[in-house]
């Protein structure tokens, strides 16, 4: 799901169709795997991204 950003932060038609696939790819997938920048630690984008896997 790399480039999931909010919805205002999108801008190119082909970003929202990459960000559109990218959900629908969670949604049909048994197993999801959240990797996230140790860096940073866990985001709040990174906690909305995970609450997509149910």
């Amino acid at each position: 799901t790399a480039g999931i950003r909010r919805k205002g932060r999108t801008s190119a038609k082909l970003e929202k169709i990459s960000i559109l696939k990218a959900l629908q790819s969670i949604e049909r997938s048994h197993v999801a795997i959240v990797v996230v920048n140790a860096a940073e630690g866990i985001t709040d984008q990174d906690l909305h991204i995970a609450g997509y896997v149910r």
